[in-house]
């Protein structure tokens, strides 16, 4: 899963995994919860029905990349086979990558397969509803959800502009990490991103612990709502530091005063921190933002910027890790290097 790297066998990199292992070096590996590349597409174990689709069926794609939905089961079993197979070779922690997926229309998000897409979770909302209520919200596919009937996609497809507004408040903005539709409320998208994560953490959980891989640990991305509200939780959180999307352009801007933001980055990172607590928090430069742009940067300013995070870090109780892919190693100069291996440990 993830980017197409060639020759990804993990049965390959089982010696590599065994002198490190001697060596007292824990290996991490892991997956994208969505991102499929072509060796899956190309799989005889992979089903064309768990690629993430528009509303008219269409698949999702963007920069030449497809998707898969964590909603759909057989999509959860493939990813825990595909898990089991670096576990086998050694690797002993998991990091989740894309916690929400890429979940637009698929037929189990829908709910026309399964029983836990919109369809039932609209029925459940407003079970005391009457029809005419169903009819105005939602037009034809109101008057099918109320009275029982099949619902196919092409019900969807029909919505009036009136009714299909009212129908992405309900589901949500498609895509989105927190699951809120366009006014800010969380909606159908949330709880699906709840449930979703927690049957695929208990599913893998279960399939470690049934294989007798006890100390694996499982760690996802993000700070989202949803997340806090799920019963079962992974064994850390993972997040990059303050970046962009604060208007934090240490990444980007080489002369972005690091110091003078101490305060606000620190207030950050201390409230992501307690939002999971006791969870521990594991803060990377990571791909491929903002490692993309840093790796453009001197090896002084790569050196200052990893060392102000790992004091940052290391202050408001969370851990720092570096992490980058091998054939991008050489980016990096000597004294950022000699920063991670004091550091990063």
């Amino acid at each position: 899963m993830g980017r197409a790297i060639g020759q990804k066998n993990y049965s390959n990199r089982q010696g590599l995994i065994a002198t490190a292992d001697k060596n007292q070096v824990g290996i991490g590996g892991g997956t994208s919860l969505s991102y499929i590349n072509k060796r899956d597409l190309s799989s005889q174990k992979f089903d064309s029905s768990w690629i993430s689709v528009h509303l008219d069926g269409s698949p999702v794609t963007r920069k030449n990349r497809k998707y898969a939905s964590l909603s759909a089961p057989g999509f959860r079993s493939y990813l825990v086979n595909r898990i089991m197979e670096q576990v086998q070779v050694g690797i002993i922690e998991i990091h989740l990558g894309e916690s929400n997926g890429e979940i637009h229309f698929d037929d189990w998000t829908l709910g026309l397969k399964g029983d836990s897409g919109f369809i039932q979770w609209l029925k459940g909302k407003y079970a005391d509803k009457s029809e005419s209520w169903w009819v105005e919200s939602f037009g034809e596919l109101g008057h099918r959800i109320h009275s029982k009937l099949s619902v196919r996609r092409s019900d969807f497809l029909r919505l009036t502009e009136n009714h299909k507004e009212r129908f992405f408040l309900e589901f949500g903005k498609p895509g989105s990490w927190s699951g809120k539709n366009s006014v800010g409320e969380a909606a159908f998208l949330a709880d699906l991103y709840t449930a979703n994560m927690e049957s695929f953490i208990n599913e893998l959980k279960g399939r470690l612990e049934r294989s007798n891989f006890k100390n694996v640990s499982i760690d996802i991305w993000g700070f989202a709502d949803w997340m806090l509200k799920m019963s079962v939780q992974p064994d850390a959180y993972l997040s990059t530091p303050p970046d962009v999307r604060w208007r934090l352009n240490w990444s980007t801007d080489a002369n972005f005063r690091l110091e003078e933001s101490r305060e606000r980055i620190e207030k950050i990172m201390k409230q992501q921190v307690a939002s999971v607590k006791p969870i521990p928090v594991i803060y990377m430069i990571d791909h491929p933002s903002p490692f993309d742009d840093f790796k453009k940067l001197s090896d002084d300013r790569q050196a200052q910027i990893t060392q102000f995070f790992l004091e940052v870090t290391h202050k408001i109780g969370g851990k720092f890790v570096f992490r980058t892919y091998s054939n991008d190693r050489e980016l990096l100069g000597p004294k950022t290097k000699q920063v991670i291996l004091n550091g990063c440990h």
